[in-house]
């Protein structure tokens, strides 16, 4: 099964696997490593590294980091050159719950990442303009 793993700056890694969890029940199915304020860069991807060393690589791992540019992002692109790994910035739960779901079934790191960029950005909604409130 592909491994799925979160990446992110403070707690939002915990918190958002705690909404996959209340609504899909509890999963170990997610690996999170969160930086926070003054932690060590290199000993983050060295947790990182540890993560991803368990994983198949026939398998993969798809990687879900908080935003584009940041140290989270920076850790993970320096660990993709030559192994199974996809990774998409921006997460939110929409993608996650899609990357549990996919995983499960047997979905591919590059499965993952088409299908959870789409719920990714389905999952963002103008709420007024969608029930038509003026």
């Amino acid at each position: 099964m592909t491994q799925v793993l979160v990446l992110t700056h403070g707690d939002f890694a915990a918190g958002i696997k705690s909404s996959v969890d209340l609504l899909l029940g509890e999963t170990d199915d997610i690996g999170i490593v969160a930086l926070h304020e003054g932690d060590d860069i290199v000993e983050f991807k060295s947790k990182v590294e540890q993560k991803l060393e368990g994983i198949d690589d026939e398998e993969g791992a798809f990687v879900l980091v908080d935003i584009c540019g940041g140290s989270p992002y920076n850790t993970i692109a320096q660990c993709l050159q030559g192994r199974n790994i996809e990774c998409l910035a921006g997460v939110n739960l929409p993608m996650l719950i899609e990357a549990v779901m996919g995983a499960r079934s047997g979905k591919t790191p590059q499965e993952l990442a088409l299908l959870c960029r789409t719920s990714g950005e389905e999952g963002i909604v103008d709420v007024r303009k969608r029930l038509n409130i003026a």
